[in-house]
């Protein structure tokens, strides 16, 4: 473990007074260190690359080209389905439809005439003028945005009382299958053992430090004979909780412990 001379702290000290507009440098060049105290301290961090899988019915408008359906074989489980790793230690999310269970059925929403009663003028062709509110006047005024009328031919359906049906995009059919959700998830557990300083422990969490050891791997080992004791304690239970925690409800594809000098 690195520490630190006379020469280097005083050096450190200069650097910090160059960085701000009204220190001098008289104190820090001329001062006498009496005594250096180190105050080492670490961070251990584990990190837990987890993929989970979910699949639900959804209902889409009906697309062009052939469909997925049934009769092109058997629809494999969601742990069947290929899917591409991301990069590693990144959170992400990607849906895609379960191969061979797509099907195409009429439309509920419409039934299947591509038409819905307009929503924004409920089938009425006209809606209340928004500059008058419906009045017709504007300061004891005809309104000129409706001539007086008090209401505006509605733009949504053009004064024909209807519209696309949102629910399958105007065709009348609407295809539905089973959608699988993968989610890559970092999983991230630190700690910081107690530093006997007074310097806050939250800024040490904000301080990147050096690299002391890195181990990667599927599943990686509690860490042990490390210097700090607490480290190796914290370590164990680390390890134990995030096995517990993530084997039984998704899949590890990879851990990496990594201990810092802060």
């Amino acid at each position: 473990i690195p520490s630190i001379n006379q020469e280097a702290a005083k050096q450190a000290l200069l650097d910090y007074v160059s960085g701000q507009c009204c220190y001098g440098s008289s104190p820090a060049e001329e001062m006498e260190i009496t005594q250096l105290r180190p105050f080492n301290t670490y961070r251990y961090r584990l990190e837990t690359f987890t993929e989970s899988r979910s699949c639900e019915w959804v209902t889409k408008p009906l697309t062009g080209g052939a469909l997925d359906s049934p009769d092109k074989g058997p629809a494999p489980q969601p742990w069947e389905v290929h899917v591409k790793t991301p990069t590693l230690f990144h959170d992400e999310t990607e849906k895609l439809p379960v191969p061979h269970t797509t099907s195409k059925k009429s439309c509920q929403e419409c039934n299947g005439k591509g038409k819905i009663i307009c929503q924004t003028c409920n089938g009425n062709s006209r809606m209340k003028c928004g500059d008058c509110n419906g009045s017709g006047k504007r300061s004891e005024e005809e309104c000129m945005n409706c001539n007086g009328t008090g209401s505006m031919g509605c733009r949504t359906c053009n004064q024909t009382n209807v519209q696309t049906c949102p629910g399958c995009s105007g065709k009348g059919q609407v295809m539905t299958f089973i959608e699988l959700t993968v989610t890559w998830k970092n999983n991230i557990y630190e700690f910081i053992p107690d530093h006997h300083s007074e310097f806050p422990t939250d800024l040490f969490k904000k301080v990147t430090g050096e690299k002391m050891y890195v181990d990667e791997q599927i599943l990686v080992p509690p860490v042990i004979n490390f210097p700090e004791p607490s480290i190796n304690q914290n370590s164990q239970t680390a390890v134990q909780q995030h096995y517990s925690q993530y084997m039984s409800t998704c899949r590890i594809l990879k851990q990496v412990s990594t201990e810092y000098l802060l």
